[in-house]
């Protein structure tokens, strides 16, 4: 890997990190802010929420309040740190793309492209994403513990195990968070290094990215597959390549493709979605050159395409 690509993944990784590493501390303030409101939820007589007018309206507080927190907390300047990694990571990619072709050179899609990601990931992290993801999900159970008349003890517990990390692992927002996060800026490397692959001609990939212990099964057949040419993508997909069934891999009876990946992923958007939400690989474009020979002809007389050591014999039934 070329230490611009690897500065790509780590820019990566950084600006996810980043940001998903102060997500406890706002979760732990969001949590004190609706426990010291829910001081004023009325109860009756055995301790019971009661189905009352008043905490009704003591859910559009809390929610209200919690808009504000976002706010307040730093969350929303933990976001814009966040977003400059867009910039940081178009700039790695254009150099990396001037190291395979001399004469690269941005056009307007490509900024188009930026554009409306970043815009994407700004309504996902503070506006609708936050509310239907986050707020939401709180006044939900709030306001259906005021409706059954939940036990108050109860009602504070099921509060916190969803604000805060508990033993059923992150807290919501911290869930949520690390997924926008992690898919905003992967699936904008990916769709800008597409982008310019096609418009470069550009049919040979490496999948790069470190695997952790939640790596699927595809993505550890990818990384040891290292490299794919863009006829092998309808195998990839369907898991039908040795690295894959070397490992065991499954398919999800419900989409046909490997365990984990995306239900919409085709062999055209792969590059963009690859081994489903979350994860932190990428499929940089590579060289021809840059590829083992050996490598290369098999490919090439496997799916029946011309190759510089003479036409290809073999047609791909």
């Amino acid at each position: 890997m070329s230490e611009i690509a690897k500065k790509i993944i780590d820019e990566i990784q950084s600006a996810i990190d980043g940001f998903n590493n102060a997500m406890p501390g706002v979760q732990r303030k969001m949590s004190k802010e609706v426990e010291l409101m829910l001081k004023d939820i009325e109860l009756d007589s055995t301790g019971k929420v009661k189905p009352s007018v008043n905490n009704i309206r003591l859910v559009a507080k809390i929610k209200g309040r919690l808009d504000t927190l976002f706010r307040e907390s730093g969350y929303t300047k933990s976001v814009s740190e966040y977003l400059n990694a867009f910039g940081e990571i178009t700039n790695l990619q254009n150099q990396y793309f001037r190291e395979i072709e001399s004469s690269f050179k941005p056009n307007p899609l490509l900024k188009e492209i930026r554009n409306q990601s970043v815009q994407a990931t700004i309504e996902s992290l503070t506006g609708a994403g936050i509310s239907s993801n986050v707020t939401k999900m709180l006044t939900d159970v709030l306001q259906r513990n005021i409706t059954t008349g939940a036990n108050y003890t109860d009602l504070l517990a099921q509060v916190k195990d969803r604000l805060v990390n508990s033993e059923t692992g992150d807290g919501t927002l911290q869930r949520y968070a690390k997924q926008v996060t992690t898919d905003a800026l992967n699936q904008y490397s990916a769709q800008y290094i597409n982008a310019v692959s096609n418009d470069l001609g550009l049919k040979w990939y490496m999948y790069t990215g470190a695997l952790i212990e939640t790596s699927r099964t595809l993505c550890e057949a990818c990384v040891k597959k290292r490299y794919i040419h863009a006829a092998e993508l309808p195998d990839i997909i369907k898991g039908d390549f040795p690295e894959f069934k070397n490992l065991g891999g499954k398919i999800s009876d419900k989409t046909g493709l490997p365990l984990g990946m995306i239900a919409e992923t085709t062999a055209e958007n792969f590059h963009v979605y690859r081994g489903g939400h979350n994860c932190n690989h990428q499929l940089l474009p590579v060289s021809e050159a840059s590829v083992p020979k050996a490598i290369r002809i098999a490919v090439y007389e496997k799916y029946g395409i011309a190759h510089k050591d003479g036409f290809a014999l073999k047609n791909r039934n």
